[in-house]
């Protein structure tokens, strides 16, 4: 059986668990689902721009 790689992170148990707790309940899927609509729409824009820039 393989064993984990142990990484320093400096923080206890306590707040090892408190810290992914939170990053677990920061934003919902939805949330996710949507910033992630709104980066792919930028990316297109920019994406635009950018072939339009190298025809000139």
């Amino acid at each position: 059986m393989a064993k984990p790689d142990v990484f320093n992170t400096m923080l206890t148990k306590e707040n090892l668990s408190e810290a992914f707790r939170r990053a677990l309940n920061d934003m919902t899927d939805e949330q996710i689902n949507a910033r992630f609509a709104e980066i792919e729409e930028k990316i297109a824009v920019l994406e635009k721009e950018i072939q339009e820039w190298t025809k000139s």
